[in-house]
């Protein structure tokens, strides 16, 4: 897989497989969260569910991803301007990356006591080549 990655070239030769798994799941978090940031939700949970999918799917052709997982939370509001919007509140994403001999579980998720969507790295696995 590593001998495939044409950009390799570009990235410091200091650079570890896991070092870059890591790179490579922030990208993953980071671009769940800004593409669907603001984007008005669904009021149907069906559609809401394609939405999910669509994301995974997408962020899932990106080079190196093996599993990815994204859930929407919307509030539920009435009225013809009652729907919700995307936000750090309630997008809950897990992204797993698997670079040469190492493979990253990253998560984002709104942590209240923060007050902030945090990415983060909720595992490391080290394979052999």
């Amino acid at each position: 897989m590593v001998g495939l990655d044409s950009a390799k070239r570009y990235f410091s030769p200091k650079m570890n497989d896991r070092e870059r798994a890591i790179f490579e799941t922030g990208i993953a978090l980071s671009a769940i969260l800004h593409l669907l940031h603001g984007m008005p939700i669904p009021r149907s949970r069906s559609a809401v569910r394609r939405l999910e999918r669509t994301m995974e799917e997408v962020i899932e052709t990106q080079p190196f991803r093996r599993r990815v997982r994204v859930k929407i939370y919307p509030q539920v509001r009435g009225g013809v301007y009652g729907y919700d919007v995307a936000r750090g509140e309630n997008i809950y994403a897990s992204v797993e990356v698997r670079y040469g001999s190492s493979s990253v579980v990253g998560e984002l998720r709104w942590i209240r006591r923060l007050g902030y969507p945090l990415m983060y790295i909720k595992d490391i696995k080290n394979h052999k080549k």
